[in-house]
């Protein structure tokens, strides 16, 4: 049974006890430190892992939740780093399929394993028209996994397929670098090890 995946499942879901600040996500990292620190759009941020790492990297970042509880943690989390990184960003409660972003106004917009209420395709036009133009799309999301293939499982309703997502950008407009899925080893909070697979759709802006 698949999820409503709205504003009160996620506060739900971030009332649990706080946890240790998350690292970065990997493929974030892979692709940041080749680009200009300049603006970003975190959509989904969560308890505010990867927008305080784009922000120590010297990002400007709006980071977007649709849960208070979420941005609430993520604010905690800030303060205990750094209060340095506090002008660095802008935590703003939305929900960007609803309440689109501003157009071509980041130049990098990333999403991590963000669950829509509406369609893959309502949340890709709503990140991909925020980006400037020679700007960096950047979603991970979980990836359908093979049958049979009992590696950690996700919501259902909450899986991306990047290569149908990277079909639907205009080629007269994006350059698509990636589009795969990948696979990683995790530790989760109880210490067991878990495999994720990683669903990566990664575009440049002409």
């Amino acid at each position: 049974m698949s999820h409503t995946f709205d504003a009160a499942f996620w506060q739900e879901h971030y009332h649990r006890p706080a946890s240790h600040p998350h690292p970065p996500h990997p493929h974030l990292v892979a692709t940041a430190q080749h680009l200009t620190p300049a603006r970003a759009l975190d959509a989904g941020s969560g308890e505010g892992a990867n927008a305080l790492w784009l922000a120590s990297q010297g990002w400007q970042v709006t980071a977007v939740d649709i849960a208070q509880t979420a941005l609430d943690r993520a604010r905690e989390h800030a303060d205990a780093l750094s209060a340095a990184l506090t002008g660095h960003v802008e935590w703003v409660r939305a929900d960007l399929t609803s309440s689109p972003p501003t157009k071509e106004h980041f130049d990098l917009v990333y999403s991590h394993y963000v669950h829509t209420t509406t369609s893959d395709r309502a949340l890709l036009d709503s990140l991909s028209q925020a980006v400037v133009s020679g700007g960096t799309l950047l979603i991970v999301g979980h990836a359908p996994q093979q049958e049979g293939d009992h590696s950690h499982e996700p919501a259902p309703g909450s899986h991306i397929r990047v290569e149908e997502l990277a079909e639907l950008l205009d080629p007269r407009q994006w350059r698509v670098i990636l589009a795969k899925t990948r696979t990683r080893t995790v530790t989760a909070p109880d210490g067991h090890r878990i495999t994720l697979h990683d669903g990566i759709l990664q575009a440049r802006r002409h």
